[in-house]
């Protein structure tokens, strides 16, 4: 029990009468550990009531468990035995203030008051640590009767908050009751059943079970719920109450509850988008993530924590709630989600780190079982939007992976299990939508030739002639445009730049145009302004396109005649259309050409619209061709492709369920193991069998807490043929 008094002014001071204090003190008259009546103490013998409130000292602790409060008042009615009530003990929570109504047995003699308040009397919750270091107490008097000189009087008020002790257990963890606010308000020392479930991808859950019989039974709603380890004293999970079933029967000959909490992560499914779209420009996964955390009304929210993911993609979602939303996107983007119990959303590239934890046949492996699931099976995968399917995917500038044998030289589609629109047969003509791009390394071409339509400028060839101390020129008068000179190729290539050097002086020749062509009719516009003030080369980009011809003129912005002197010019060749060299390839993701035709040295770039599939070339000769549409809500092309490829990752093979019964060793005293987690690398050893292996941990189940030793775990399919073996091993024994 802890005894907290008046030690400041609270939100009123209204009490006419004050002895022991004075404005903006009248606490000071009622703050005292031993009454002492009438040296001091504040009073009123107004009709009506007056009052004060005081603020309070905070409780010792910051987390505990508060079963009761008693609030006490002393008070005197002077003069006449009262014949009403006269005197208040009032209690200001939040900002409701409480009163209790008190009348004094008889004349000149201090009696003490008190009233208990059980739990919160506004929020009907119990009380917590926050609720009472907010509290104000105060007290309000009136006369207690007609006349003038009788007067009630307060000498003291305080409060006692009635703290439980912490449970004494020999238990590893505790499951602890909080509020909204985080704050303790109860333990459940008799929970039993004390299910723990983690795995990847997923909000932990926990179920467990108290007696419907006990007075903690009253926690089993909807308040948060904290796993604590009890001898470290650390928080390992905090959840949020997903419901609760009263049961009777089998084991359980006295009715029991039980519940089923979830991880933080889970609030996200309570929260509802109605429409979010970032329309055809790709969002970093950051900035997506925010937006839709930015729609949640949880008035505890989640917020943005540490985001591994980089890429840039569109996204969409229709009438979801917030945690679909990120499953969905996870779902393009790929990554693992948690939130931790600071209610922080982290997005990680990977998890789990290999700390040479040993799961060793003969020492902490008890049991093993495996479960074959082939129903999703898929290896050609016919992904459907909203509206769109992948023939609407056209892929520009793809590189192609390369290889050769003696006769050819072969392209393979980079795009993970893409497939090209229209193959028919090995040999055939290329589908008319497939263009291949032979690029070699960014090579400066000088011009070839040069037109002068004006017939006004000098020297024309010195503008190509790879001499920077030559120049061709041109006079042009004050505040005009020169005219254009035009430089040219014997054919055209494709550019994505070019570069010039040019003579600069200010306010006379100072800007240029330059403008290129793919047959000296449609022209581009590349640059147009100022220029560095230097005679040296400016390097200009622009977007990949045929060009074959370039023109190029200045402006004098001088009054009087200026001579424009043009050094040098390059176009900057990017690749060639090789497309006539190449044929379809032996499936519709490989095309090929005569080997003469093909460099080793060089990227290819591969244009072409998609086939409508996917096919998962590293399965499907195993397995065979097994066809499934599946449907996305997206109506972006690079969504549906995206989220196509991570859902046949998961498809492209059946499904194998390993799961382990295992001694958790770290869970020992004196034992120095690293804890099994989801995303943990572990290494399954048989020394008799010469196995050696690691793999990750996807699911970890605790099947009662209260045996922390025992535990299950899902590890991944790579273990498919160890595992076998271990089956059998356990067969034989």
């Amino acid at each position: 029990m802890e005894t907290l008094r008046p030690n400041g002014v609270g939100d009123e001071e209204n009490i006419e009468t004050v002895v022991g204090g004075g404005v903006g003190t009248h606490w000071a008259a009622v703050d005292e550990v031993v009454a002492d009546d009438n040296t001091s103490y504040v009073g009123s013998n107004e009709v009506d009531y007056e009052r004060d409130l005081y603020n309070l000292g905070n409780l010792s602790v910051t987390e505990g468990i508060i079963s009761q409060i008693i609030a006490y008042g002393r008070f005197r009615h002077n003069t006449d035995i009262p014949d009403m009530n006269h005197a208040k003990i009032c209690l200001k929570v939040g900002e409701e203030v409480l009163e209790s109504y008190f009348q004094c047995a008889a004349a000149n003699t201090f009696e003490n008051f008190s009233v208990t308040y059980t739990e919160n009397p506004v929020t009907h919750r119990p009380w917590t640590v926050s609720d009472i270091n907010s509290l104000q107490l105060g007290c309000a008097c009136k006369r207690g009767k007609t006349g003038a000189a009788n007067q009630t009087r307060c000498t003291q008020i305080y409060i006692e908050a009635y703290l439980e002790s912490l449970p004494e257990t020999s238990l590893k963890y505790i499951i602890e009751v909080h509020d909204s606010a985080g704050d303790l308000i109860a333990f459940l020392p008799l929970a039993h059943g004390i299910k723990l479930v983690e795995a990847i991808h997923d909000p932990p859950g926990l179920i467990f079970r108290v007696p419907a019989d006990d007075n903690t039974a009253y926690y089993t709603q909807d308040y948060q719920f904290w796993l604590r380890n009890y001898q470290t004293q650390v928080i390992l999970c905090k959840f949020r109450f997903v419901g609760r079933e009263d049961i009777r029967g089998g084991e359980h000959t006295e009715l029991v509850i039980e519940v089923s909490v979830a991880g933080r992560l889970s609030q996200l499914a309570d929260e509802l988008i109605t429409s979010y779209d970032t329309g055809a420009t790709p969002h970093t996964v950051e900035t997506i993530a925010q937006e839709l955390l930015d729609f949640q009304i949880n008035p505890v929210p989640i917020t943005l924590g540490i985001i591994e993911i980089a890429t840039t993609t569109t996204f969409d979602l229709e009438d979801g709630s917030i945690l679909a939303a990120f499953y969905k996107l996870r779902d393009i983007v790929g990554g693992y989600i948690e939130v931790n119990n600071g209610l922080e959303l982290n997005w990680y590239e990977d998890i789990g780190e290999d700390k040479g934890q040993q799961i060793r046949y003969g020492k902490n492996l008890q049991n093993i079982s495996k479960t074959t699931d082939p129903t999703q099976l898929t290896t050609k995968l016919y992904p459907r939007g909203t509206g769109i399917d992948l023939l609407d995917l056209d892929v520009t500038q793809e590189e192609a992976e390369k290889d050769a044998d003696a006769g050819h030289g072969y392209l393979t589609l980079g795009g993970e299990y893409s497939c090209y629109q229209g193959w028919t047969a090995e040999g055939a003509a290329l589908p008319g939508h497939i263009t291949v791009t032979e690029q070699l390394a960014a090579s400066w071409i000088t011009p070839t030739g040069h037109t002068d339509p004006s017939v006004s400028w000098n020297m024309e060839t010195w503008a190509y002639d790879d001499d920077n101390d030559t120049f061709a020129n041109e006079d042009i008068a004050a505040f005009s445009e020169g005219n254009y000179l035009h430089l040219t190729l014997g054919a055209a290539i494709t550019c994505n730049a070019i570069r010039f050097d040019a003579y600069f002086e200010l306010l006379k020749i100072s800007r240029i145009t330059i403008d290129v062509s793919p047959d000296g009719v449609s022209w581009t516009n590349v640059y147009a302004g100022w220029y560095p003030p230097s005679h040296e080369w400016v390097e200009v980009e622009f977007a990949s396109q045929q060009v074959k011809e370039a023109r190029i003129k200045f402006r004098n912005s001088s009054p009087d005649a200026q001579m424009a002197r043009f050094y040098e010019f390059d176009f900057r060749q990017e690749g060639a259309d090789v497309t006539v060299d190449w044929e379809q390839g032996e499936d519709e993701r490989t095309i090929r050409c005569d080997i003469g035709d093909y460099d080793p040295a060089a990227t290819y770039l591969l244009d072409y619209t998609h086939a409508e599939y996917l096919k998962a070339w590293d399965t499907i000769d195993t397995y065979g061709e097994i066809r499934r549409i599946f449907k996305f809500t997206t109506s972006y092309t690079d969504q549906l492709i995206a989220a196509a490829r991570l859902k046949l990752d998961d498809l492209k093979n059946p499904l194998y369920y390993y799961d382990i019964s295992l001694f958790d060793l770290s869970t020992l005293a004196g034992r120095d193991f690293e804890q099994l987690m989801p995303g943990s690398i572990v290494t399954v050893i048989d020394e008799e069998l010469d196995i050696d292996v690691e793999t990750r941990i996807v699911k970890v189940t605790h099947p009662d807490l209260l045996q922390p030793h025992l535990v299950q775990i899902e590890v991944s399919t790579q273990l498919k043929e160890i595992l076998d073996v271990l089956i059998d091993i356990k067969k034989q024994l």
